[in-house]
């Protein structure tokens, strides 16, 4: 009843119609383009007055329209879980905010989750974004981070043997 009732008073804000709205997003990746902008201004320190409640507003609208797809829990949630990996990866970057919009995006998508064994793992996955507390390792390689070892070509993995 909640998630209506924001979603309805968006539209309402907005001048769109529900279903309008709703459309919009029935993608993942036109969700993850709004939160990406929303990201960006925050990052850029604009007056992201303009752009605050569109991420969490579109997160919304997609899992409503997820949940009317009638789909299994287990396809809900594996969609959640989907969104929360691309919504995640928004912020893993050396400049994270902390608190970001797109965090209490995942938040909404571990409230929304149906399996509690996935919900208490989108929590952790929020708190970490939510904190911008990532640590990586050597052995993980990030986009920031080719994995090679100078000229070698050889992966930088500094505990592995290079016989």
């Amino acid at each position: 009843m909640f998630k209506l009732f924001t979603v309805t008073a968006l539209a309402a804000l907005t001048g769109m119609s529900i279903p309008a709205y709703s459309q919009q997003f029935q993608t993942e990746a036109a969700v993850v383009e709004t939160c990406t902008a929303v990201a960006l201004a925050e990052l850029e320190d604009e007056d992201a007055s303009l752009l605050r409640g569109q991420c969490i507003a579109a997160t919304q609208a997609y899992i409503l329209d997820v949940s009317n797809r009638g789909l299994s829990d287990q396809e809900f949630d594996q969609n959640l879980a989907n969104l929360v990996v691309v919504l995640a990866n928004i912020l893993f970057r050396p400049d994270c905010i902390i608190e970001s919009e797109v965090a209490q995006a995942i938040a909404l998508a571990n409230a929304s989750a149906r399996d509690p064994e996935q919900q208490a793992q989108i929590r952790l996955i929020y708190e970490t974004v939510n904190a911008c507390d990532f640590v990586i390792t050597a052995a993980i390689f990030t986009p920031n981070d080719d994995g090679l070892d100078g000229d070698s070509g050889t992966p930088s993995l500094p505990f592995a043997s290079r016989n």
